[in-house]
C-alpha cells in the first residue's frame, strides 16, 4: 500500500497543475490524440516513478541521496539546489493560476459581465487590485512545499489523489 501511495503521489506531483489546464490541452489538440498522449504519459511517469522506488530502496529514500550515490556528492549539491528550483517553480504555478481564476471571478461576478471577454484574466475590470493575493497566497504555498515528511500530508494527498481523478474522469466523460 506504500508503494502505490507514494507512486500516486510522484504521478500527482508531475501531472497535478496540468490537470487544471487539461480543457484547454484538448481544445488544442484533439479528442483523439490527447487521450493518447495523457495514458501515454500515465504509463511513463508509472514506470519512472517504479524504477524510483526501487533505487529508493537500494540507496535511500530521497532524490539527493540517490544523486549522492549515483554520482557523489557534487550530484547531490545540484540535486539540492534543482528541487528547490523545482518547488519554488511550483508555488509560482499554483499562486499564478489562482490568482488569474480570482480575477476571472471577479469579472465574470460584476453586473452586465460581457460573457465573451470576463473570463479573461488579463484585464481586471473595474480597477481591482489583486496585488495583495500574491503575497498572501506566497505565504500559504512557499512554508508548505518545504515539509519534507510527506507523511504529515498523507490526509491531504489522499483527498488531492481523488479529486484529479474525478477531474480525469469528467474529462474523458464529456471528451466522449
Amino acid at each position: 500500500m506504500g508503494t502505490f501511495a507514494a507512486a500516486a503521489s510522484i504521478f500527482k506531483a508531475f501531472v497535478g497543475l496540468t490537470i487544471l489546464y487539461m480543457p484547454q490541452y484538448f481544445y488544442d489538440t484533439g479528442i483523439i490524440s490527447m487521450p493518447s498522449i495523457m495514458i501515454g504519459s500515465l504509463i511513463l511517469t508509472l514506470y519512472c516513478a517504479k524504477l524510483l522506488l526501487e533505487c529508493a530502496e537500494d540507496y535511500g529514500d530521497s532524490y539527493t541521496e540517490i544523486a549522492e550515490a549515483a554520482y557523489g556528492p557534487k550530484m547531490k549539491k545540484l540535486t539540492e539546489c534543482l528541487i528547490i528550483g523545482s518547488q519554488l517553480g511550483f508555488c509560482t504555478n499554483y499562486v499564478y493560476f489562482i490568482s488569474s481564476q480570482m480575477g476571472s471571478v471577479i469579472n465574470c461576478s460584476r453586473s452586465g459581465a460581457d460573457v465573451a471577454t470576463c473570463w479573461k484574466p488579463d484585464f481586471i475590470y473595474d480597477e481591482v487590485q489583486l496585488w495583495y493575493f500574491l503575497p498572501m497566497l506566497m505565504l500559504i504555498y512557499v512554508p508548505l512545499c518545504w515539509i519534507r515528511n510527506m507523511e504529515k500530508l498523507a490526509f491531504t494527498h489522499l483527498i488531492s489523489d481523488v479529486i484529479i481523478f474525478v477531474v480525469i474522469i469528467s474529462i474523458f466523460v464529456y471528451a466522449g
